[in-house]
């Protein structure tokens, strides 16, 4: 069931982001930065917003 604050389409790009982001980790090419990123993005889609 979709978070209805988040809206589907924000989901959508947040789920096609976070794929092509562990993609990129499991090709071991993902720069540093990507592991924050990933960890924004699972925070966002578990619904608790917020800093690290």
């Amino acid at each position: 069931m979709t978070d209805p604050l988040l809206g589907d389409d924000l989901v959508h790009v947040a789920e096609e982001r976070l794929s092509a982001l562990l993609a990129t980790l499991r090709l071991g090419t993902l720069p540093p930065e990507g592991t924050a990123e990933i960890a924004r993005i699972m925070r966002m889609l578990a619904g608790r917003i917020g800093p690290a």
